[in-house]
């Protein structure tokens, strides 16, 4: 599975990623996973919640907004899109 990385400033793609996940996503894993697409992208790791994870896992997309971040970023939301 593939997951694709969008970071949002304005309703606008202003940077954006894929990520090739090398696990099987979990809910044990799933942090592991974010930790490591927000290291490739040089952004803060966002708080993520069983209620993310269930998002992403039921209908492959989650976004989290600049107040899901602890450090101040520049952009509006990251969305993850999971696809094959």
């Amino acid at each position: 599975m593939k997951i694709w990385v969008k970071l949002l400033k304005d309703q606008k793609i202003t940077r954006s990623g894929t990520y090739t996940m090398k696990k099987y996503l979990n809910a044990e894993n799933y942090d592991e996973i974010l930790r490591e697409i927000c290291m490739d992208l040089d952004v803060s790791k966002p708080l993520g919640l069983k209620s993310h994870f269930r998002h992403f896992y039921d209908f492959n997309t989650v976004k989290y907004k600049a107040d899901d971040f602890v450090e101040s970023v520049d952009f509006d939301c990251m969305v993850l899109e999971s696809y094959e």
